[in-house]
């Protein structure tokens, strides 16, 4: 259980200082310090197991999307034939606190992304809207809404 804790406590810690990184200011950043802050926070997250940065380009349920590039607000739920029309950006990932939303369709940029035990996160952006989603929320390519259009904002990361 100690070590669990340790574990937990040090990935909060490091994903709250990458958090703070981004929303200070990423675009001011050259890619070379971009990428010693990646590996500086990979060097630290290695002993935990269950979390990384991704980079590059990233498979995600619904396509391919590579950091710093652009992705499209998908809120698609083929299981259930319906579209969640808007989208809530979340100041972190335990969705404590509401950032912003997005209609579906809407592009943003992708600034940066983790793993934590299997499940990705990305911290995006459109515009004075950023926040952090869950992938089922991104794709690659615009997609139409399908069945029903649900107005009702997602509130869950599943």
């Amino acid at each position: 259980m100690k070590k669990f804790f340790g574990y937990f406590l040090i990935t909060f810690i490091i994903f709250l200082a990458l958090l703070n990184y981004l929303s200070m200011g990423l675009e001011r950043c050259s890619p070379q310090e971009s990428q010693k802050f990646a590996q500086e926070m990979w060097n630290l997250t290695e002993k935990v197991g269950d979390f990384h940065m991704l980079k590059g380009e990233i498979s995600i349920k619904k396509g391919k999307i590579k950091i710093g590039g652009k992705a499209y607000i998908d809120g698609i739920d083929t299981s259930k034939s319906s579209t969640v029309m808007e989208i809530n950006l979340w100041a972190d990932n335990n969705m404590s606190s509401f950032a912003c939303k997005l209609k579906h369709g809407t592009i943003v940029e992708i600034i940066g992304g983790v793993e934590i035990s299997g499940l990705k996160w990305f911290s995006v952006r459109n515009g004075e809207c950023k926040g952090v989603i869950t992938e089922q929320f991104l794709c690659d390519k615009y997609r139409k809404p399908i069945g029903d259009r649900l107005i009702e904002i997602v509130n869950s990361s599943e």
